[in-house]
Order: structure tokens, then sequence, then C-alpha cells
């Protein structure tokens, strides 16, 4: 315990930590829509974290080059008190690293309050951020023990930071980082298969690091590269094994809930409620506004989800919405985007000659639609918006 006390008052962790903190919430901060679900913000919050392992390993691998010598002398190199106290410094770090985190979750929770968001629980997101900054730490702590000197930090970082850029093709992207979110996730939940896969991707790499490095302090090199040799071939056999980056996120499990308005029900996951019930109102007032366009505009629509079949009745129409867009700037084009495509035709799913004509229809139909609602006003349709309506009824593109 003092060992711990003196490495939380005297590590760099303390300066590294306020660095953390800026860094991340810039990174969340400089996206707009997050606010709306929690999902989404707690995710945002950790977009820059690829640029915070390197920072945590530069700065372990600091305090280890300037102390080991001190600390060695004092306890011995093979001393359970030794490898106690050269792991606490590990753990410090992270600590400190982590708390920044949390810090920046909590400002993000505020503003999710405040702007009455959808809440999804994300138990495994804390996992993946300790575990990620755990494996940046011990990889400073390696580096350093190998690499004498001032030169150590700045190779512990380029290590890490090369690492995470060249890993990325190869399905690795939570390989020192969680998996972060730059978009909307209404409709889905991240998948347990491929979170524990990051969390034991990122502890095989803590464990190697740390064994590594508490070993190679007292034991010859050939040892260290036997011991190297075998994380690789662990590493190997993970990234085997590994899920595909499509499949880091799945649809959400939440049972099926509808909010109505009106005519006009709107069906999706249970803890969207609240946004299915806004949904439902703005389209309601909209179908009610253009109810004399002579457009045969839907009344049932479901929530559409990336890599599920959508549809809860063959009249439902899919609708491709999120909360940031039911805002007062955005409302409007929303509501036209949505009520400009009455089913998903399978023509927009491939990049064939027929998607640009279909495209053309719901431009041609969605612009009108905006600018009736804008007026106001109920006033027919122009016949092409109708006969083009009537083509994204169909499907046809002829």
């Amino acid at each position: 315990m003092i060992v711990l006390r003196v490495w939380i008052r005297r590590s760099l962790a303390i300066v590294v930590a306020p660095v953390v903190v800026v860094l991340l919430t810039l990174g969340a901060w400089s996206r707009d829509g997050w606010q709306f679900e929690s999902l989404w913000a707690l995710r945002a919050a950790v977009l820059l974290v690829p640029l915070v392992s390197p920072v945590l390993a530069a700065a372990v691998a600091f305090d280890v080059a300037r102390r080991w010598g001190p600390l060695v002398t004092v306890l011995g190199p093979s001393t359970a008190r030794w490898r106690r106290a050269t792991l606490a410094l590990v753990a410090v770090h992270v600590g400190w690293t982590f708390a920044a985190v949390c810090l920046v979750w909590a400002a993000a929770g505020v503003r999710l309050v405040l702007d009455d968001a959808i809440w999804q629980a994300d138990p495994w997101l804390p996992v993946e951020v300790v575990s990620a900054l755990g494996a940046a730490a011990a990889v400073g702590l390696l580096v350093a023990t190998l690499v004498k000197g001032l030169a150590a930090p700045p190779l512990a970082a380029v290590l890490v930071f090369g690492v995470e850029a060249l890993a990325g093709p190869y399905g690795l992207m939570s390989l020192f980082s969680p998996m972060a979110l730059v978009d909307s996730a209404v409709g889905l939940e991240r998948d347990p298969a491929a979170a524990a896969w990051a969390v034991a991707l990122n502890l095989a790499v803590l464990v190697c690091c740390c064994v590594v490095a508490l070993r190679g302090a007292v034991t010859s090199r050939a040892w260290v590269a036997q011991v190297t040799l075998g994380c690789m071939v662990l590493g190997g056999v993970l990234l085997g094994h590994g899920p595909s980056s499509a499949l880091e996120f799945r649809p959400s499990t939440q049972p099926r809930a509808c909010a109505r308005a009106g005519a006009v029900e709107v069906c999706g996951p249970g803890n969207t409620q609240p946004f299915l019930s806004e949904l439902a109102g703005g389209l309601a007032g909209a179908t009610g506004q253009l109810a004399h366009s002579g457009l045969p505009l839907p009344h049932e629509f479901v929530l559409g989800v990336p890599g599920e079949q959508a549809a809860v009745t063959p009249a439902a129409s899919v609708v491709h919405a999120y909360p940031a867009g039911l805002t007062r700037k955005r409302r409007t084009t929303t509501l036209a985007r949505v009520l400009a495509l009455p089913q998903i035709c399978p023509q927009l799913l491939d990049a064939g000659p027929d998607t640009t004509p279909l495209l053309d229809r719901q431009a041609q139909v969605s612009a009108w639609i905006r600018q009736a609602l804008e007026r106001g006003g109920s006033d027919p349709a122009p016949p092409g918006v109708v006969a083009a309506y009537r083509d994204l009824e169909t499907c046809r593109v002829t």
C-alpha cells in the first residue's frame, strides 16, 4: 500500500489524466447527435482512446525509465515486493486514465439527462476500456525494461500507435482501444461475443507483456525470446478465431414496442419508446397536412435496424430515422425523407443500374413533401410527384 500511494503521488499518471480528459472531451463534442442516445454517447466519448493509449504507454515507460534503477536497488529484482511495486505502477497509470474516462462519461451523462435520451445498458464498455488501457500500459512497461534510458517512452508510443494503425485491416480494431461509435446506434447493441474476444485479446497482451517484463529483468534473453514467441502464437490463435468487424454490433434483443399517434403507428425496440412516440407524433402531423396531396402515404412504420429484417407486418414501411433527426432544424427534412420512401426496394440495396432512377424519384418526392410541410398547406401533389411516388411503391424504374 505504501508503494501504491507513492506511485499515485509521484507517477506521471497524475499529469496525463487531465490531458486525457481534454482529449476525449474534444473527440466526443466534435460531433453532434450523440446526446440523444446513451450507447452512442458513451462510445463516442472513447473515440480518441487510440490516441490516449500511446500516451499512456509512453508515460509508463517514462516512469519505469526514471525509477526502475532505484526500485531494483532497494527491493531487489527477484523479490515479490519488487514485482508488486512494478505492477502497482501499471495499475496506477491505468486507474488514473480510467478515472479520466469516467469523468468524461459523467459529463456526457449530464447531457443525456438534459436531452431526455434513449438509455441502453452497455456493461461491456468499462471492461473493454480497462483491458485496452492495461494492454497499452503493459507494452510501455515491457519496452522500458528492454530498452534502457529515455529512448523507451517515444519507442513505446510509436509501437502502440503503429500496431493500432496496422491492426485495423486484420480485424484488430479493439487492440489498445475499445470499439467506439461515430453514428447512431438506435436498434443496435454490442455483440457479447465480439466484446469478450476484444477483452481477451487485450488481456492476453497485458499478461504476456507483464510476464516478459518481470521475468526478463532477471533471466536470459533466450527465455524472453521464447515467451515472446509464445505470445505471438497466442495472438495468432486469437486473431484466427476473432469475429468479423461487421459483427461488432448486432440488432437489439429488446422486446418490440409500438407507439401510436392518431392513425400512425411506429414499432421498434422497447428501449426506444420515447423516440417512437415522438416519431409517431411527427409522422401523424405530417400525414395530416398532406391529407389532400393525393399521395397514398403509409400509416404503419417499423424502425429499420441494420442486419435485421425489420418488417413487422407486410404493410409496414421501414423507417431509417434517428433521434438527432427530430431536432427543430432537421425535423421537416427527416419526416419528408421517411414519407418519401414507402418501402425499401431491393434495387436501393445494390449499386446497380436501377439504383439511380429510384434515388432520383425519392429525391423528387422528398423535396415536394418538405416544401409542402414548410408551407403548412395541403395542396394536391403535381402529377409528376404522384407518378414518382407510385414507382417507389412498386419499385418500378421503367
